[in-house]
């Protein structure tokens, strides 16, 4: 089934964009897996549902795929590598290993596009219900520049854009979840997110978040990334966004704890 091969090569959309920065041996281990990248695992069934929608529609008329530029002609994602032109790597700024700390810096994901640092954002506020903690960790405004029909292709499929402008921005959002309960939870991912601009951004709308379907044993924390689309930024930048969570379960599938009340409101700037 090509469904994995496709889901292992959008992991690649963004390389290292942030360390996670937690010196707690245990999530360490997590860390070399939750790195940023727009999809991260992308454990969200609605992700992996609108993926495969979106690609049976681009594949199931060739005459109406003809009507748009970027469904004309399909590439195999899982397989695509971008090679960065000479030019560009030996920019002053250029990141090979993608770990941008300082803006202006900038990368390349394996689809081709460029990802520049314009904002950075170290913080530290946190949440706490029914004894599991929310916690935001850093948080990038990313300006994209895809360069190849493949770049376009994979970040429509994987944030559900219906259209790929030549640029735009997207932000990267670390945060961690410590469970302070006395059992093992499930994790069911961030409700949506609200930015400041009046958007309302979810799992199937613009919006990709690794942390559903994780499961977190007591005492543990682990860390995750959210990444969403910031519609019209060049022009009406947006400054801040509420992550909104959502329910929380036990490994039987009952509740333990409701999605909380109030969000986490992250400053971009």
């Amino acid at each position: 089934m090509k469904k994995i091969g496709y889901l292992l090569g959008i992991t690649g959309l963004v390389l290292s964009l942030a360390a996670c920065g937690n010196n707690n041996s245990k999530q360490a281990n997590d860390n070399s897996q939750d790195k940023d990248s727009y999809s991260a695992k992308m454990q969200n069934s609605s992700s992996n549902k609108s993926a495969n929608s979106t690609a049976s529609k681009q594949s199931s008329s060739s005459k109406t795929a003809s009507k748009d530029p970027q469904k004309k002609s399909r590439t195999n994602l899982a397989n695509y590598h971008y090679t960065v032109p000479a030019a560009e790597r030996h920019q002053p700024n250029y990141t090979k290993n993608g770990n941008l700390t300082k803006p202006k810096q900038f990368t390349f994901d394996n689809f081709g596009t460029r990802q520049q640092l314009s904002k950075i954002n170290s913080q530290s506020k946190s949440l706490s219900v029914d004894n599991i903690i929310y916690k935001v960790t850093k948080a990038k405004v990313i300006k994209n520049t895809p360069k190849t029909a493949a770049a376009k292709q994979a970040v429509a499929q994987t944030l559900n854009l219906q259209s790929v402008p030549n640029q735009y921005y997207t932000f990267v959002i670390n945060y961690t979840i410590t469970n302070k309960q006395s059992d093992t939870i499930a994790l069911n991912g961030i409700n949506n997110v609200k930015t400041d601009q009046g958007d309302t951004l979810a799992v199937n709308n613009q919006l990709s978040d690794s942390s559903a379907g994780n499961h977190i044993e007591p005492n543990e924390t682990k860390t995750f990334t959210t990444v969403g689309y910031l519609r019209d930024y060049a022009n009406q930048p947006t400054n801040k966004v509420t992550l909104n969570f959502g329910d929380i379960y036990n490994l039987q599938g009952n509740k333990v704890s409701s999605a909380p009340t109030q969000g986490l409101t992250i400053d971009l700037n």
